[in-house]
């Protein structure tokens, strides 16, 4: 047991010892060089966001087209796109096509 428990401790530790792959080789010298980002309050993050910002903005214009787009929708639901001239002609080359294909 305790063998098995040793063993197993070594191994463990040995898989930590690995080296992370550095980091710093894939950002540009640009971004090393760059300063850092001003820290600003939370406060005046939330108020911008509260007041409305384009995101916002944005969303709402989206609904209101949907809104739009699904009042239409159902006004043209059940509606024929096919004036009564239109669907006849078409019913009466449907009737000759299958008069063809059965004679």
């Amino acid at each position: 047991m305790r063998l098995t428990l040793s063993l197993l401790l070594m191994i463990t530790v040995a898989a930590c010892t690995q080296d992370l792959p550095n980091s710093r080789n894939t950002i540009s010298q640009a971004a090393l060089d760059a300063p850092y980002p001003e820290l600003v309050p939370l406060e005046g993050l939330l108020a911008k966001a509260e007041a409305g910002s384009t995101v916002v903005a944005q969303t709402q214009s989206f609904e209101r087209r949907v809104a739009r787009l699904k009042q239409r929708a159902a006004a043209l639901k059940g509606r024929s796109i096919v004036d009564g001239a239109t669907r006849l002609r078409l019913l009466q080359a449907a009737d000759r096509n299958a008069a063809r294909q059965a004679g």
